[in-house]
């Protein structure tokens, strides 16, 4: 059949007759397609939801379901894993409509139905379309694992795509360093790029910024440093600052992201992560939170949070 002037219409399902379609959908690509057993494909979840109240929320679990003229040809979920974290699952699109926009436009549609949400939007990717996430936001957090004898990887939405930083506003923290390229690759772990470099009288910087964390840092460097590294100069009592980040929305579990940062540092950074507290919890505010704090490459102290329950 030619759809080549059809549209393709998303919807949230809200008939049983419609999350029939999409499971029989499901069994035709994870069952039949990629050799999943059909026993581990369906779970409690695959019900349409009545809109209940749940933890404070009013939904439990969403199917999605997309049509080409009278076709489905793709379909999702979106589940609340915690009152922090949705999951994105079960999405598919149906083989002889594949590489046609179609998945694109049927996440799009899922994320501006969650997008409202006070929570994390992450996913497990078969690894053969992780740049199709990353295309649409996504990032990759941790390493390669397995699902069903398939290879996955854990990926997380990131809210504050990096457009957004460079529109206008240009708040940032600026610190002191003696080796900058040291200092750009460290927080490079945490998601962190270079924007721009510049210098100034006697002083070097480089402006990087994160996605991830939604923030800017100026890395700062003197040209007398940076000819005598190694030797001593003007004393900072770096102990007394702290940066700290909200990573509430960038992951569903600060040990999973911890294990990312050490995974990449291992490839990546020569130097020694510096671990001051590994997870702990806090209480910050009105909210309770799991917290980690790390020294950077020059002492400063660096913590990322995440909150596990409103006070």
């Amino acid at each position: 059949m030619d759809h080549s002037v059809q549209k393709v219409t998303c919807q949230v399902v809200q008939s049983e007759q419609d999350l029939k379609s999409c499971l029989e959908l499901r069994k035709l690509i994870f069952v039949q397609e990629q050799g999943v057993r059909e026993d581990r494909e369906q779970d409690e979840y695959d019900r349409v939801d009545p809109t209940v109240e749940s933890l404070g929320r009013r939904w439990k679990v969403k199917h999605f379901i997309a049509w080409l003229g009278t076709q489905v040809v793709a379909t999702g979920r979106a589940r609340r894993t915690s009152m922090f974290g949705i999951k994105l699952e079960r999405i598919a699109v149906r083989k002889e409509e594949r590489r046609k926009h179609i998945g694109e436009t049927l996440l799009q549609f899922m994320l501006r139905e969650i997008q409202e949400e006070d929570a994390a939007i992450y996913l497990h990717s078969q690894t053969p379309v992780v740049r199709f996430y990353e295309s649409l936001g996504f990032s990759t957090l941790g390493q390669e694992f397995y699902e069903e004898g398939i290879p996955h990887y854990k990926m997380v939405f990131f809210r504050l795509p990096l457009p957004s930083l460079h529109a206008h506003l240009m708040h940032h923290v600026s610190l002191r360093t003696s080796n900058i390229e040291h200092s750009v690759t460290f927080y490079s772990l945490f998601g962190f790029r270079e924007v721009k470099n510049y210098s100034l009288n006697r002083y070097r910087s480089v402006l990087i910024e994160s996605a991830l964390l939604g923030s800017r840092l100026e890395l700062i460097e003197s040209v007398e440093t940076q000819s005598n590294r190694g030797s001593s100069h003007e004393s900072v009592e770096k102990d007394s600052f702290q940066i700290s980040f909200d990573i509430t929305w960038q992951c569903t579990s600060l040990q999973d992201f911890l294990d990312g940062i050490v995974s990449k540092a291992e490839s990546q950074y020569e130097g020694q992560l510096n671990f001051l507290k590994t997870p702990y919890h806090e209480r910050l505010g009105g909210f309770m939170v799991e917290a980690a704090c790390f020294k950077d490459p020059e002492g400063f102290i660096m913590k990322v949070f995440r909150r596990v329950d409103i006070c």
